[in-house]
């Protein structure tokens, strides 16, 4: 327990395995010598890049976990791994500081300096996860859980908890919903404001129609529709069955959720695991909240309308993945092909007959096939041509009405099925 603080630059790294020295990189081992407890259940990991004003209330909340029953969750049952790098501030000082407040608290900081093209958050989190997915190899665990946030978030009391109800409920992942800190929507630029909180509803609706239409497979309704690096967890054994978070310089989080997917990883986005995040419009990377809100107010200030899917488009793209899914259960049990229903099927899908046989003929998992199928939608053009996207305002009236519609056909199945069985 406590601290472990290793401050190197990457050219003085020497106790390196082959695999390591090959990329220049540091083996986990070298950044976090300190092992793990044998009754951890999570590891906690935070890329922190010039950070001082915001980290030490995102460890303290971390210190802070409790239960779902209120009660202070046992800090032998959690870890946090910090990896500072290229940083010119104090937040290794700030971190140092809330070891010493939490003597308890597991925490070990590693500071390190990436060569300049590598030293971005993609980069900072691979190796951070990978650290916290070889901690648990080396307990023999394979449902520990990975799990990932930023340094300039504040996690609600029961994250943790939350987030390992969902795992021992079944998911293999976890994305948490993330909400603009306190104080700081009300703050926030009026045009940013207005274009996040529509883009949060339009959300939600488009969720709401996905679990109306064709719910994914162990995530239903109520959800939202986050997983991104604020708060996203998954357990070691689906981590190395993805390969890992790909290293980019942004949007990494996306990355490894898109792999979860193709995997068929059961992925649940809890409405109770909660994360408060800053509304700042200058961030670390190209992307993310802060860019979006960015883009947002230059948006408005050209006067650019905000453009996005439209409702029919939504709802046809989970209806032909509900078919789909249907006829890609029904080929892996009988070992019968479509035959005569693939050309109908593939008109649907908008996709090449002939390259839907093939992927239906050689998918072994259903998420593989989708995002293949995606993919073939995108060269070929005819989804965009066919709905055009549409105002958000518009789409968001037309996503209330889809699911009033269907809400109001359910309830008359349902009366008509109570009037039947008496």
């Amino acid at each position: 327990m406590g601290l472990s603080l290793n401050t190197r630059s990457l050219t003085t790294v020497t106790e390196q395995s082959p695999e390591h020295l090959a990329t220049g990189l540091p083996d986990s081992q070298s950044l976090f010598p300190d092992s793990p407890v044998e009754s951890c259940e999570a590891t906690v990991v935070i890329p922190v890049r010039d950070e001082q004003e915001t980290l030490g209330l995102t460890l303290r909340s971390l210190a802070q976990q409790v239960d779902l029953s209120g009660k202070p969750l046992d800090h032998a049952t959690y870890e946090i791994l910090v990896l500072i790098n290229n940083t010119a501030d104090d937040s290794a000082s700030i971190a140092r500081q809330i070891a010493c407040e939490h003597p308890t608290l597991n925490l070990q900081i590693a500071e390190i300096d990436l060569p300049e093209h590598q030293a971005h958050v993609g980069q900072a989190r691979r190796l951070l996860m990978d650290a916290a997915c070889e901690r648990f190899q080396s307990l023999g665990t394979s449902r520990g859980i990975i799990a990932t946030t930023d340094a300039d978030t504040i996690l609600s009391q029961t994250w943790l908890a939350a987030t390992q109800d969902a795992v021992r409920a079944g998911a293999d992942a976890v994305g948490g919903r993330i909400l603009v800190a306190p104080g700081e929507l009300e703050a926030m630029e009026p045009d940013a404001r207005s274009c996040h909180l529509r883009d949060v509803g339009y959300r939600y609706l488009t969720c709401q129609i996905e679990a109306m239409i064709d719910p994914p497979p162990g995530d239903p309704w109520p959800r939202h529709f986050q997983h991104f690096g604020a708060s996203i967890a998954v357990t070691a054994e689906m981590y190395l069955r993805a390969g890992g978070l790909p290293v980019l310089p942004a949007l990494e989080d996306v990355a490894l959720y898109d792999r979860l997917m193709r995997i068929d990883a059961r992925i649940r986005h809890s409405p109770d695991v909660r994360v408060y995040t800053s509304a700042r419009c200058q961030g670390r990377t190209g992307w993310g909240f802060a860019s979006q809100l960015h883009q947002w107010m230059e948006m408005k200030r050209l006067g650019e309308p905000f453009l996005v899917r439209s409702a029919e488009d939504i709802a046809d793209e989970f209806l032909a993945r509900r078919e789909l899914r249907r006829k890609w259960t029904w080929i892996r049990s009988t070992g019968k092909s479509l035959n005569g229903s693939l050309i109908p099927m593939a008109e649907r899908l908008m996709v090449p007959a002939d390259s839907l046989d093939r992927l239906l003929g050689r998918g072994t998992r259903f998420g593989e096939v989708w995002t293949q199928i995606q993919c073939l939608q995108k060269e070929a053009g005819i989804r965009s041509e066919r709905y055009p996207s549409v105002a958000i305002d518009q789409a968001i009236r037309e996503l209330r009405q889809y699911i009033a519609g269907q809400t109001n056909s359910r309830t008359k199945r349902h009366r008509r099925s109570n009037r039947s069985s008496r």
